[in-house]
């Protein structure tokens, strides 16, 4: 019962994750072309644009709240309440779900980091898209496996006006324990200025991506921000 009930939070934080990070477009080895990753155009059929959406991350996010107030000790459930407040963007209540869950003798030796791993990128953008983007636009970064899960093996959100900025990816920014840089050879990093702030890519975003990345390498790994988004 309990290995179900853990089971029950983590599948509704992979799909906050889903939503957070990536959109209904596919991406795999043969969209890359000279270091990028093209999209395909809004005309090309795609078997992922024939899924019926899943629901709202608030729908979900709700539901974790909901099952936190009848089980309020579950120490899992405040941890991944933590994890879906942090990548929403809402950091005092994802500190306070984080510190319950501590409290509670949480500890998540699942996603503990694999230093060796580690990705280190370095986000821009192209120089004649500056004028387009505002200093409050979110930057969503996520890593993801070309041929793997759909769930982004990790994630960092900001604000265009830290670019360019620096930083490094690894197994503590997973958002599934079953799903980690660590476990997949071949990684394409993307990043999308969102003028929005909503977690789907929209028609007017920008967005770039890296070439094919082993987590672990040495150099610094460049992502520039050079394209529109096409649906």
């Amino acid at each position: 019962m309990k290995t179900t009930a853990v089971l029950a939070l983590i599948i509704p934080l992979a799909t906050v994750g889903f939503y957070l990070l990536m959109d209904d477009r596919q991406l795999n080895d043969s969209d890359l072309h000279s270091g990028s990753a093209d999209m395909p155009p809004a005309s090309s059929p795609s078997p992922v644009n024939a899924v019926k959406p899943l629901p709202r991350v608030e729908d979900m996010l709700g539901k974790l709240e909901a099952r936190l107030e009848s089980d309020p000790d579950d120490a899992s459930g405040w941890n991944l309440l933590g994890k879906s407040y942090e990548y929403l963007g809402r950091p005092d209540a994802a500190e306070k779900a984080f510190n319950r869950a501590r409290a509670l003798g949480y500890s998540d030796d699942a996603t503990s980091v694999n230093t060796g791993r580690r990705i280190k990128v370095i986000a821009s953008i192209e120089p004649s898209l500056v004028d387009a983007v505002s200093m409050t636009d979110t930057v969503f970064v996520f890593a993801r496996a070309v041929n793997g899960p759909r769930i982004p093996l990790a994630t960092l959100r900001k604000q265009a006006s830290e670019l360019p900025f620096e930083f490094e990816l690894d197994d503590s920014m997973a958002v599934s324990p079953f799903a980690k840089l660590s476990d997949y050879e071949k990684i394409i990093i993307g990043v999308r200025v969102s003028r929005s702030g909503e977690t789907f890519a929209r028609e007017g975003d920008l967005e770039g991506f890296s070439g094919l990345v082993s987590p672990g390498a040495a150099d610094v790994v460049p992502v520039i921000v050079s394209q529109a988004v096409i649906r």
